[in-house]
C-alpha cells in the first residue's frame, strides 16, 4: 500500500498538476476539458488566492500525485479531486479524501461526478456520499451530509 499523505500547495505543485491534467484520458473520464499552460497557471493563481478554497496537495511516497480541494460553488460547498493516472487502483484517491475530510466541516458537501466514472463515485460512496441527484445530462450529484 504507498504512504499517501497531504499538505499545503507549493509553487512547483501547480507544473505537475499541468501535467496531470493534460492527459486527455483523465481528463475525459472527469469531464473536465484540459486548460493550456497560461490558462491552467491563472486558474490556479484565482483557487490559491480565495480564502473560501481549502486545497491540499496528495503525495504518494513522497512525490506529488495530485489534489483534493474543497470550494463555494452556486451556493454549496463542494469537494473536488485529480490523482494522476499513474496512481488509479492503489486507494490513492479515497486515502486522500478521507483524509481530506476533518479539514471541511461544513456539511453537506457535495461532490459531481461523471456517469461514467464509476471508480471515482465509488470513492465518494464509499465515504459517504448519497447520490442525490443529476447535475448535468452527464453528470451525477452526490452529497455527505
Amino acid at each position: 500500500m504507498p504512504v499517501v499523505e497531504l499538505r499545503e500547495v507549493v509553487d512547483a505543485d501547480v507544473a505537475v498538476f499541468y501535467a496531470h491534467q493534460a492527459d486527455q484520458a483523465a481528463s475525459r473520464l472527469a469531464g473536465v476539458p484540459s486548460r493550456s499552460r497560461e490558462a491552467h497557471d491563472g486558474h490556479w493563481a484565482r483557487i490559491r488566492a480565495n480564502p473560501e478554497v481549502v486545497i491540499r496537495t496528495v503525495l504518494v511516497d513522497g512525490a506529488v500525485a495530485g489534489q483534493v480541494l474543497s470550494f463555494p460553488r452556486d451556493g454549496v460547498r463542494e469537494l473536488g479531486y485529480w490523482i494522476d493516472r499513474a496512481q488509479w487502483g492503489r486507494g490513492v484517491a479515497g486515502t486522500a479524501v478521507a483524509a481530506f475530510l476533518p479539514l471541511v466541516p461544513e456539511r453537506p458537501l457535495h461532490a459531481v461526478v461523471t456517469d461514467h466514472n464509476v471508480a471515482s463515485r465509488r470513492v465518494l460512496e464509499r465515504l459517504g456520499f448519497a447520490l442525490v441527484g443529476v447535475r448535468e445530462p452527464d453528470a451525477l450529484l452526490l452529497r455527505l451530509d
